[in-house]
């Protein structure tokens, strides 16, 4: 702001800044809606206004992480995400206001104006969309899974936090034990939160017998070590993929019923 002596002559006006800025309510505002991410493109695009992008592209990086530390969290730790949700919240709120308090202050004393809360509003909800859209389709994938094949029928479908390679070392442990021989045999593999699960497509009925059932406790213990070891939830399911019989494999030994067939 140009303090005004009268004794001084000014042979014009300083012109206010022809921008907009968010302040810290702004940025609150949207990272209550639509996450540390929506907050952090507020920030941004202050420092960008500013002149600062350099700034701006730090505080893009550090809201996706924030953002993605608070999904993992929604996932992992259901208890703990508005805890954490909160936390974010008033940190972004509380680093807009420390970074550029300042310069928002000065930018109105010299004329400047300030974005509508109602857009902060709106980019948090729409950031909050996007966001949803992102997740559902990670979802979509990881419940679709992708697929390893062994030989040129048997396959191996993984799921959730489950890897190719871990697919694939399934698959050949399974073709090692017997139980792929190349005639188009599917089993399914995914990890989750409470651990691994193998599921064997098998013939209708098959779960109702338990030496077929004591047979794939065999062979899970076997293929164990090539997902990561016991213990493994196994799974029988029938050609919808529904499952029949479920059951926690231990290293606790059973007591086998022969070889095992296909399904």
């Amino acid at each position: 702001m140009v303090t005004q002596y009268p004794f001084v002559q000014y042979p014009y006006q300083v012109a206010p800044p022809a921008y907009r800025l968010y302040d810290a309510g702004g940025v609150g505002l949207a990272t209550f809606f639509g996450s540390p991410l929506a907050g952090a493109f507020l920030v941004a695009t202050n420092y960008n206004r500013l002149g600062k992008s350099n700034n701006g592209v730090l505080a893009i990086v550090l809201g996706v992480m924030a953002t993605a530390i608070l999904v993992y969290v929604g996932f992992t730790q259901a208890k703990g995400t508005s805890i954490f949700g909160i936390v974010c919240f008033v940190a972004t709120w509380q680093i807009a206001k420390s970074l550029q308090g300042a310069a928002v202050a000065e930018h109105v004393a010299r004329g400047g104006v300030l974005e509508s809360k109602w857009k902060a509003f709106w980019i948090g909800i729409v950031t909050l969309a996007v966001l949803f859209a992102a997740i559902v389709a990670v979802l979509m994938y990881q419940q679709n899974g992708a697929t390893v094949t062994i030989g040129t029928k048997d396959q191996v479908i993984y799921s959730g936090q489950a890897t190719k390679d871990q697919a694939t070392a399934l698959g050949n442990a399974l073709k090692t034990a017997g139980y792929f021989q190349d005639r188009g045999v599917t089993v399914l593999l995914n990890k989750g939160s409470n651990g691994m699960t193998i599921s064997y497509v098998v013939q209708d009925g098959a779960w109702n017998n338990a030496d077929t059932v004591t047979d794939f406790e065999v062979i899970t213990r076997g293929v164990a070590s090539s997902v990561g070891g016991l213990p493994i939830d196994m799974r029988l399911v029938n050609s919808a993929e529904t499952v029949e019989k479920d059951e926690m494999v231990t290293a606790q030994a059973g007591t086998g019923a022969g070889s095992l067939g296909s399904n």
